[in-house]
């Protein structure tokens, strides 16, 4: 059996959840594009004993976002506008964390 993969510099992937704005739940939703890094390095990144900053690792693969808004405006990409982002909502780089993690892996086949 043949396998052809195809692999890309970067990855793609949702970053979705919910935040209080006065006492009401606010979902959100919005894309990171990141560097994808090596089995070797996704491996210290999640490693339980691994001494990495969370917002870091987010800033230091990500690349671009699709989808972050002020009011109608969109905002423009920059490490700083990324760091701004993720002080202001506790939690947000752990579930881009981990939503990097599952799309810049490999899943298996689903059954039907």
């Amino acid at each position: 059996m043949a396998i052809k993969l195809r692999i890309a510099n970067e990855v793609v992937f949702p970053v979705a959840g919910a935040i209080k704005v006065g006492g009401e739940e606010q979902r959100f939703d919005f894309e990171l594009v990141a560097e994808r890094l090596p089995a070797s390095e996704l491996a210290r990144i999640f490693h339980p004993d691994s001494r990495a900053i969370v917002p870091d690792t987010v800033v230091r693969v990500a690349r671009d976002w699709r989808g972050v808004y002020d009011g109608e405006m969109p905002v423009p990409f920059s490490e700083g506008a990324l760091r701004s982002l993720l002080e202001a909502y506790p939690g947000l780089a752990m579930a881009a964390l981990v939503s990097y993690g599952e799309a810049a892996g490999v899943r298996g086949r689903e059954k039907n």
